[in-house]
């Protein structure tokens, strides 16, 4: 099923796998739920800086990963700022709480953003928008 968007760096995917058959089970209830074909947000997919703007743009909250250094770990939260440096983001825990102060993180440490999904959804619809600073 459809669960939102997954960003991941080209230099990191090691296979692709082919589209599912139009007439597979997973396309008939994404049809019948009228998610197919899904609708592509306008994100720039050549840098992470851009992919990251759209992705705060497009959604409340943003999930980021940096497999490299924390394969275990992401982090959920509203972007903040961002910029070639610097990703300012104020995350919001499991038991949708929001942190006081903005994370920061490298975008260069960056390997996967995802955003739009069930989770993420409900995790804002409990926490509510993130506070004013």
């Amino acid at each position: 099923m459809f669960d939102g968007w997954q960003f991941a760096r080209l230099k990191d995917v090691q296979a692709v796998s082919i589209e599912p058959e139009p007439d597979c089970f997973e396309i008939k209830a994404l049809k019948a739920r009228g998610l197919w074909p899904p609708t592509v947000p306008d994100v720039v997919l050549d840098d992470v800086v851009g992919a990251l703007e759209a992705a705060g743009a497009a959604a409340p909250l943003v999930t980021v990963h940096d497999e490299f250094d924390r394969p275990d770990a992401c982090w959920i939260g509203a972007v903040q700022s961002v910029d070639a440096t610097k990703l300012r983001l104020l995350k919001v825990g499991p038991s949708a709480d929001w942190e006081r102060r903005a994370s920061t993180f490298d975008p260069e440490n960056i390997t996967r953003i995802e955003f739009g999904g069930g989770y993420d959804e409900a995790l804002h619809l409990v926490a509510g928008p993130p506070p004013v600073a």
